[in-house]
C-alpha cells in the first residue's frame, strides 16, 4: 500500500517475499536473517532512507503510483468521527 497522504517506506523482514516484490519494497531486513547484514547496519540504512525521503526521493510505491486511502475502519458521524470524546 502506498499513501496519498504521506511517504510510505515499506520495510521487509521476509527475504523471499522481498525478492518476490523487490519492486514495490524499500529495505530488505531479512538480510539480517541470512546473515548478510547486522541490526546496526540495517539501522543505518532506514535511517539513510528517512532522510533521503525527507529530501525528496520517491519510495517504491510512489515510483510505483500507489496513492491509496482509505478510512473505512472509522465512523463519521455528524459533528465528527466516533473515536473523538463524548461531550457532556
Amino acid at each position: 500500500m502506498g499513501s496519498a497522504i504521506a511517504p510510505v517506506i515499506k520495510i521487509c523482514a521476509n527475504p523471499q517475499t522481498f525478492r518476490r516484490m523487490a519492486d514495490d519494497m524499500d529495505i530488505n531486513a531479512g538480510r539480517i536473517l541470512e546473515g548478510s547484514a547486522t541490526l546496526d547496519q540495517l539501522g543505518d540504512e532506514i535511517y539513510d532512507s528517512l532522510i533521503a525521503t525527507a529530501q525528496g526521493k520517491q519510495t517504491a510505491s510512489e515510483s510505483l503510483g500507489h496513492q491509496e486511502f482509505v478510512l473505512t475502519y472509522k465512523y463519521f458521524e455528524p459533528v465528527g468521527p466516533s473515536c473523538l470524546p463524548l461531550r457532556e
